[in-house]
């Protein structure tokens, strides 16, 4: 096993090569240009177990949260791709990026939104990590008790299966490979009228962002991509100049060519990622509150499913002859980023001392909120829950403890503060949205009218009256 692992770590060394700081794309950077990081030969068991204090914990369950792999752009891209590149071939000096001259358009609107190899290495990557980080627990409970959760879109099925093929890679007698479809914990934010009125379609939301487009930084990127093409003033549009950035992106991970990155500067990929993170902390994030509020169903899942499969009285050695109260040894859900990001925001995870503004770009340079590092193609987030037992205690006192991994690093845990929580810490932190108190139907609808006109204060009622009483008598 341990040849194996090597074999493949040594065959990646050479994808490593060129990669530079400039390779981040918001939520377009692939995850080994975010974190440099493939499949790790001296993972194995790594965080299988731990002591702390007079208690050795060995991990009982991980429950782990991805976005799905690199994929190809979605059909609109694929059309706003052709617009732009025809008025540049149009338009430009001739003598200029000549060789813009002859692209082609490799974009097939069949592929829309579907993984590319990298996407689909990634994620058998990560799946074969995580077997590795807690190989002794997955090689007594993994081919029976792991459940697979994805959103219906293909590319998270897609993810799933690769993350399976690496989660299973040296097993003989892997299961039959199965997922449940669910949208309501995958995209909750489909079909959420007040998330679409309040957040999406909500102009004043995305002021700082539609300021910052308007601002010296972002203009002048706009005038530089005009004057190296020789084009006309005002021949691109803020748009355009986002396709540009994000064609560099595919590119470079598809095709592994630089031909539009050639057309941005190091310093002005960092004003797009900029204006790319500004977009998504609006949108998904710390913005606007209600974006961590619409997550709700998803952590309530995953907070349920540790709860059960860590429950303290269990015999975690006689779960193989007896499943009948619900055990999991793993529960991976794939997602996206709209799944992520919110996720993150409810965590409390890369929250920053003050918000991201149009006028703070330089201030926040070493922000927390960075999607290129938090949330790239294949980005986790994974609780882990050990059963933590008092050797040295005659009554074999057990407490329940969680850490939690983002990208495969522990981070603090801002429920406790700290690497190390307890379960319950977790469970109480989290209390407010547990069960029946979140009701994502309830929280997605826009009250009519006349049910917001039923709250209007009573002493506004009382100040009409008497205004109608005045305006009668004096007639």
């Amino acid at each position: 096993m341990k040849l194996y692992t090597l074999i493949i770590f040594c065959s990646l060394v050479d994808k490593s090569i060129g990669i530079s700081d400039w390779d981040v794309f918001a939520t377009k950077t692939t995850y080994h240009w975010a974190t440099g990081r493939t499949i790790n030969p001296f993972f194995a068991d790594v965080d299988y177990s731990f002591l702390k204090g007079n208690y050795e914990c060995k991990a009982v369950h991980v429950n782990m949260v991805l976005r799905h792999g690199a994929r190809w752009p979605t059909d609109s891209n694929m059309e706003h791709i052709e617009e732009l590149a025809n008025k540049i071939k149009e338009n430009k000096t001739s003598s200029l990026f000549t060789e813009l001259d002859n692209w082609a358009n490799r974009y097939d609107l069949q592929n829309d939104g579907k993984l590319v190899q990298e996407g689909m290495v990634e994620q058998e990557f990560i799946g074969r990590n995580t077997w590795m980080r807690f190989q002794t627990l997955f090689e007594m409970y993994g081919n029976k008790y792991v459940k697979f959760v994805s959103s219906s879109k293909g590319r998270c099925i897609q993810s799933t299966q690769s993350f399976y093929n690496g989660f299973y890679k040296t097993m003989d007698n892997k299961p039959i490979f199965a997922y449940e479809k669910n949208n309501k914990l995958m995209r909750f934010y489909d079909d959420c009228d007040r998330y679409e009125t309040d957040v999406e379609d909500n102009e004043e939301n995305f002021k700082e962002l539609r300021t910052f487009e308007k601002s010296r930084d972002f203009q002048n990127v706009i005038k530089s991509v005009e004057g190296r093409l020789g084009l006309d003033a005002g021949t691109l549009s803020v748009d355009d100049v986002y396709q540009i950035h994000n064609l560099c992106s595919y590119e470079k991970y598809i095709y592994n060519e630089t031909t539009w990155c050639n057309l941005l500067t190091d310093e002005e990929r960092q004003v797009m990622e900029y204006s790319s993170d500004l977009e998504n902390y609006y949108e998904s994030s710390y913005g606007h509150p209600f974006n961590a509020k619409i997550a709700c169903p998803l952590l309530d899942n995953m907070l349920t499913t540790m709860e059960i499969s860590g429950d303290k009285s269990r015999d975690f050695d006689s779960i193989p002859q007896d499943n009948a109260n619900g055990y999991l040894a793993a529960k991976i859900y794939e997602g996206h980023s709209g799944t992520m990001l919110p996720l993150m925001t409810k965590l409390g995870l890369f929250n920053d001392s003050e918000p991201l503004k149009s006028s703070n770009r330089e201030k926040m340079k070493n922000r927390k909120f960075r999607t290129s590092h938090i949330t790239p193609f294949s980005s986790n987030i994974a609780f882990v829950v050990y059963s933590c037992d008092d050797k040295l205690s005659s009554n074999h006192d057990r407490e329940m403890m969680v850490k939690l991994f983002v990208n495969e690093l522990p981070v603090t845990i801002p429920a406790c503060n700290n690497e190390v929580c307890t379960l319950q810490s977790v469970l109480d932190y989290f209390k407010d949205i547990r069960g029946d108190k979140c009701d994502l139907e309830k929280l997605c609808e826009i009250k009519p009218v006349s049910e917001a006109s039923r709250h209007i204060p009573v002493t506004f009622l009382y100040l009409i009256v008497l205004l109608l009483i005045s305006y009668i008598s004096f007639k």
